[in-house]
């Protein structure tokens, strides 16, 4: 069981999000 707060999956989440971004702009 993994307990993992909802902040440290909401950073992942726009970290992901970002690196996509990035990578589909180009």
């Amino acid at each position: 069981k993994l307990k993992y707060p909802r902040a440290v999956f909401f950073i992942f989440s726009t970290e992901f999000c970002e690196r996509f971004s990035y990578f589909g702009m180009r």
